[in-house]
């Protein structure tokens, strides 16, 4: 019984001291990559050319244009032609060859765009921020090792309320005890995400960061880049005798029609084309199958090959001809990305992001009635930290929003100004936490802060792209509605808990305590 009585005791103590080490920047990345399950959503937001209502099934005809096109950009050689096809992760459909820029078209007109000036800014610095890559060299490994620590906080953390469930009585009803309570619902209740998430974050963050002695031992000290190694094996390219004689070609739909007639369960994603315009001419359609899309996802993508002149199927891979490693590769990128899934997914999982952030963040609260009451300026100044970051990161990454759209799009520089504007104004909260002496006054000042910010954000786009949230509900424009009402919601969800932050005894009952009292 003692012995157990103190392996409890050590668990505990283990579980508050690694929870405190992994708060902050896990917290950090469980918002950030909450909001990048939006990211494809995110992207046709923030890029007016990409604001159009697309065809059903986003459809797209290019026959007219193809070979023209080809030929005008200098893209009919002996180098293959990556066609990335329109999809709800982008509308546009993109042209790609190596060592050349990428060529965008909109489907509905054809028309060449160049995005030079609007590409993924907030996207891609959120996707940074949830990576930890705005951290210069440790960054990654940084949050791969503190996704070990929440694998660690998940088991450890069962094991404890398992104990703790049979062993001890349940404690008398009270503030703590209520956090307690929410903090054990919620970490139960995500327990299988968090450990997906934090075993293949840990994977990517730490291992890859740290695969370069690996490849540079295995390649007998000439090559320390491991997916220079791995990927001609694992991303293997088909290669095909070229010929100098033209030929005509079948129209692209016409290709597209015969590889869904011989392979149905194929959903096509993109089309490489292989010395089009002669007659060795191929065009290979690859995708995921409908039915296994975890096992044929980016890392596993399954093709059919046809002759582009009479339209023969020249090759076919399917689930059953792909090694075992890339399913399972497959599988693990599946697990982190949902590369392949829609709207639905992907609310569910940020559903379990907000509730892992909310664990965190009760789990400080309980440390913090608990310990830092006796602690003085120290303790008070250490939970005015932690409110900047856990809650001033709001307001912050809101103005992001805003300034996308507040800024001209060809604005020198302008991802250099947002960026330093989110740390600035991430730094300001900060030190306004210190400044301001009342908890709650700080806590409703970046809530309400946010609310504003998200409706300006809402507002600017309609002003400056012309889609105002009831125009695109008019015109069927389904992303753009959707993320408007996202943000609306998120608004209106900061006010009522800013009002409720007023009106709880809770944070009050902290500052009488004197966690947050002052110096």
């Amino acid at each position: 019984m003692l012995a157990k009585s103190l392996r409890f005791k050590f668990l505990h103590r283990s579980h508050t001291i690694i929870g405190l080490v992994v708060l902050f920047l896990f917290y950090m990345s469980t918002y950030f990559g909450t909001l990048t399950f939006f990211m494809p959503y995110l992207k046709v937001w923030e890029s007016p050319s990409r604001h159009f209502v697309p065809l059903a099934e986003h459809a797209f005809n290019i026959d007219l244009l193809l070979g023209e096109l080809l030929e005008k950009q200098h893209l009919l050689s002996s180098k293959p032609v990556d066609i990335t096809l329109p999809s709800f992760r982008d509308p546009l459909l993109k042209l790609s060859s190596e060592s050349q820029n990428s060529l965008y078209l909109n489907p509905l007109t054809n028309e060449v765009i160049k995005l030079s000036k609007e590409e993924n800014l907030i996207s891609t610095f959120f996707n940074e921020l949830h990576t930890g890559v705005v951290i210069p060299l440790i960054g990654m490994p940084l949050m791969g090792i503190m996704s070990i620590g929440i694998v660690f906080l998940t088991l450890g953390g069962f094991w404890l309320y398992f104990y703790k469930h049979t062993q001890t009585k349940r404690s008398k009803e009270g503030w703590k005890s209520r956090w307690l309570s929410w903090h054990k619902i919620m970490g139960l209740g995500i327990i299988p995400y968090a450990l997906v998430f934090a075993c293949t974050g840990a994977f990517l963050g730490l291992m890859l960061s740290y695969s370069h002695p690996f490849a540079w031992s295995a390649s007998s000290k000439e090559e320390s880049n491991m997916r220079k190694l791995v990927s001609p094996i694992i991303f293997a390219q088909p290669v095909y005798k070229s010929s100098e004689t033209k030929a005509i070609m079948l129209p692209f739909s016409t290709l597209r029609a015969i590889a869904n007639e011989h392979y149905p369960s194929l959903e096509i994603t993109n089309a490489t084309l292989y010395h089009y315009g002669t007659d060795a001419a191929k065009v290979r359609f690859r995708g995921f199958d409908k039915n296994s899309v975890a096992q044929s996802g980016r890392i596993n993508r399954l093709s059919i090959t046809l002759d582009a002149r009479s339209g023969v199927v020249v090759e076919k891979r399917g689930l059953e001809n792909t090694h075992g490693i890339n399913q399972a590769l497959s599988l693990f990128y599946y697990l982190h990305f949902v590369p392949d899934e829609t709207l639905g997914v992907r609310i569910v999982l940020a559903c379990f992001g907000v509730a892992l952030a909310f664990c965190l963040v009760t789990g400080y609260l309980l440390w913090a009635e608990k310990n830092l009451h006796q602690k003085g300026w120290l303790g008070d100044l250490t939970n005015r930290v932690s409110i900047a970051v856990l809650i001033g990161i709001l307001p912050s990454s809101a103005l992001v929003l805003f300034l996308q759209w507040l800024l001209a799009f060809d604005l020198f520089d302008k991802e250099v100004w947002i960026r330093g504007a989110f740390y600035a104004f991430w730094s300001f909260w900060l030190f306004y936490t210190v400044f301001e002496r009342a908890i709650v006054t700080i806590i409703g000042r970046m809530l309400k802060s946010t609310l504003w910010l998200l409706v300006l954000a809402v507002l600017f786009h309609g002003l400056k792209s012309g889609f105002f949230i009831w125009d695109s509900f008019e015109k069927g424009a389904w992303t753009l509605f959707g993320m408007d009402v996202m943000f609306l919601l998120s608004a209106l969800l900061c006010f009522v808990l800013a009002k409720a932050v007023e009106k709880k005894e809770l944070f009050y009952r902290y500052e009488r305590k004197g966690v947050f009292d002052g110096y």
